[in-house]
């Protein structure tokens, strides 16, 4: 009964994958993984492990809780490669990475850019013990941080959501689960750079106090911006801070990419 179980969760996956995801994942996973992503993909199979490790064709290992959002960023990042950005990737040399959760995005960045150093944040303790895991093989070229991304340099309070990829940091009185936040500058400060070549933002909400904030000074200080908003006032935001001609605006997935014409 339990094999027959497991073959119709297998084929319940198998109906639903399209030839180019499959195509996709293959290219990305060794044999072994692929199998393994029949439970990962687009249902969760009772019974698995929390947490399944996929080993990558590129050489590295990662870890994602099996029954969690940590599956469907796999797909952004590394399937949809919502990150590959329109910017010569491999002259990047300084990048910070706000919201890394179990950091995937960072080891996707670590990957495409041979020569950068990642400084990385992620507020919420259980994704950053993931994220330091699934970076380490790159440990001397990302600092991961369990910090947040503000507006500037202040005490905020964690809140979790119904999803590991939707926590997010807020302003209380009182924190509950007590985060720093940093901002920008001081991020830059930490690593002694001046600018940056590129600001990934995927922080929950909190890019709008970012947004609000800045000024273009502020905007300046990175040659690419590359932000997931989740407002209609983060949207308008963006927009008033990176205008044509002088920026030019893209958009990988449910990513807002801007870039400084030259």
């Amino acid at each position: 009964m339990e094999l027959i179980q497991s073959w119709r969760y297998a084929y319940w996956n198998l109906v639903h994958w399209d030839f180019r995801f499959a195509w996709r994942l293959l290219r990305t996973v060794r044999l072994r993984s692929f199998v393994r992503c029949f439970w990962l993909f687009p249902v969760r199979r009772p019974g698995l492990a929390p947490a399944t490790t996929l080993n990558l064709r590129a050489g590295m290992d990662v870890a994602l809780r099996t029954y969690s959002s940590d599956p469907d960023v796999f797909k952004q990042v590394f399937i949809d490669k919502q990150y590959e950005l329109p910017v010569p990737m491999e002259r990047v040399r300084t990048l910070l990475d706000g919201g890394a959760n179990v950091g995937l995005s960072t080891l996707y960045f670590l990957m495409r850019c041979p020569d950068a150093f990642v400084l990385a944040f992620e507020p919420d303790p259980e994704n950053y013990r993931y994220a330091v895991a699934n970076t380490q093989v790159f440990a001397s070229r990302v600092r991961m941080l369990p910090m947040a991304l503000w507006s500037h340099d202040e005490q905020l309070d964690l809140v979790r959501g119904d999803a590991p990829w939707a926590s997010s940091v807020r302003i209380a009185e009182s924190p509950l689960l007590p985060v720093e936040g940093i901002s920008i500058a001081g991020a830059l400060q930490l690593c002694g750079w001046s600018h940056v070549d590129l600001i990934k933002l995927d922080i929950e909400g909190a890019e709008v106090e970012i947004l609000d904030a800045a000024t273009p000074s502020t905007i300046q200080q990175a040659k690419c911006w590359a932000i997931e908003l989740h407002s209609e006032r983060a949207h308008d935001r963006f927009k008033q801070l990176f205008r044509p001609p002088e920026w030019s605006i893209d958009t990988r997935g449910e990513i807002s990419v801007a870039t400084p014409v030259s």
